[in-house]
């Protein structure tokens, strides 16, 4: 093989594997930004538990109960940033709420109804596909997100 042809094949296969390091690292951050846009959806979901309650003196029976919700002006300033994250985002409904960003599931986002204040258990579950995550990752009814 010639020095010419042994430096083009080098050079196409560098540009190759160059190409797919980069479309593999896209991917990563394509699906760390969809996580984080999740993230958003439950931090407003919590919030939104969390003032139905303290309004109505009980838990929503359903997550639907909290479509009032989904408004400029309601609820603390935590839903509020929540709620103008989601509309910067593109969120300009209740369904775009309930649609999961990570997961592209409608619903993406499964409710239990809390039976006691126990602020451990996970109020607000991600799905797929009609599925709860295998990652348990959820809201939680102290506020957190995991």
């Amino acid at each position: 093989m010639t020095r010419r042809k042994l430096t083009l094949l080098l050079a196409g296969a560098t540009f190759i594997s160059g190409f797919c390091l980069m479309t593999t690292a896209g991917c990563g951050r394509g699906q760390d930004r969809r996580k984080a846009k999740s993230v958003v959806h439950l931090r407003w979901f919590i919030a939104a538990i969390l003032a139905f309650k303290d309004a109505e003196g009980s838990f929503p029976e359903r997550i639907e109960d909290l479509e009032d919700w989904y408004a400029e002006g309601k609820g603390n300033a935590k839903m509020q940033a929540a709620f103008a994250e989601l509309r910067a985002m593109g969120v300009s409904s209740f369904k775009g709420v309930l649609a999961n960003p990570r997961t592209g599931s409608n619903p993406g986002y499964k409710y239990v109804r809390p039976t006691t204040e126990v602020f451990s258990d996970p109020v607000v579950l991600q799905l797929q596909g009609g599925e709860e995550l295998g990652d348990k990752s959820a809201a939680y009814l102290d506020g957190t997100v995991r």
